[in-house]
């Protein structure tokens, strides 16, 4: 499929530590060369790329171009539903994947160089792809609601996150994420959760981690979720019970591999609608980005998005 005759390029130069800035000039003066027509804008800061894409949709873009990693990606996602007036699978949404983590990018067959770009202007196929809704608690104590497109999590994968987007990302995703994962597992402490899933109790107690997943992986490659689907209507949702620095050590290649989901601590189910609460203030994670807080209510928008690959 030839994509839309209006393209906006969403670029965050800021994004995989600087690299991305660099990576994109060399993309940039490829097309500019071949005399593709297409628009470009930088973000400037956080949210940014949400705004510019809501406003390109506004103006007639029918396909966006997210240039980043998986923090730009979530603000591009959020900028379709921004948009009230956009007719949503009219308007594309592609991936040129330059950022720390690009977890999501990981289940599709893109690249991230100049070919990949070009082939995105010329020649690329439609798929549809689901969204989650997110109904949460700002930092602030506010209601707010937020789209992902990949992971969300709350416990020590949210903790790290928090670590980690406070530091230099400049070593990549997954030496960034590993590092300042060992820095939190020898302090951290199992939250208590209520995990309810399509309106029946899954588990109520201390679990170390609860991820709810549309894509496969997070924290810079680690297979979380290895049987997720971004297009069968549901979220996967992983569970770790409450566990101690020992078995996050011993567990942890095989999280990588996606052969975890054996581990006597992990429960597994699937839904449509997750709301995760707890007594005590625990973050949230999604996307890599950190917005807020539990009590959360996660909801499963089937095939809300369409996808240029």
């Amino acid at each position: 499929m030839v994509a839309g005759n209006k393209v906006m390029f969403v670029v965050n130069p800021l994004s995989g530590g600087g690299r991305t800035n660099k990576q994109w000039q060399k993309v940039e003066s490829l097309l500019c060369k071949k005399n593709y027509c297409f628009d470009v804008q930088l973000t400037k800061r956080t949210m940014h790329a949400c705004q510019i894409t809501s406003d390109a949709l506004k103006n007639g873009y029918d396909h966006i171009i997210a240039v980043g990693g998986d923090g730009t990606i979530n603000e591009v996602v959020n900028g379709f539903f921004q948009n009230a007036d956009a007719k949503k699978h009219e308007a594309a949404l592609s991936v040129l994947s330059m950022g720390t983590g690009s977890d999501f990018s990981r289940i599709l067959p893109i690249s991230t160089g100049p070919e990949y770009a070009e082939k995105l202007l010329t020649d690329c196929r439609e798929k549809f792809c689901d969204v989650i809704k997110a109904d949460f608690t700002a930092w602030d104590g506010s209601s707010e609601t937020r789209y992902l497109i990949n992971v969300a999590d709350v416990g020590i994968g949210c903790e790290t996150c928090i670590r980690l987007n406070d530091k230099s990302k400049a070593m990549g995703g997954f030496l960034s994420f590993l590092i300042n994962f060992l820095g939190v597992v020898f302090s951290f402490k199992s939250p208590e959760f209520t995990v309810e899933v399509d309106g029946e109790r899954f588990y109520s107690g201390k679990s170390s981690l609860v991820a709810i997943n549309n894509g496969k992986y997070f924290g810079g490659g680690m297979m979380i979720a290895p049987l997720a689907q971004i297009d069968d209507g549901r979220m996967d949702i992983t569970l770790l019970k409450d566990a101690n620095t020992l078995d996050f050590l011993l567990a942890l290649p095989s999280v990588y591999k996606g052969n975890h989901l054996t581990h006597p601590k992990i429960m597994l189910t699937q839904g449509r609608q997750v709301k995760i609460s707890s007594p005590v203030k625990v973050g949230l994670e999604m996307d890599g980005e950190t917005p807020g807080m539990v009590d959360v209510i996660f909801e499963v928008l089937p095939s809300a998005i369409k996808l240029l690959i």
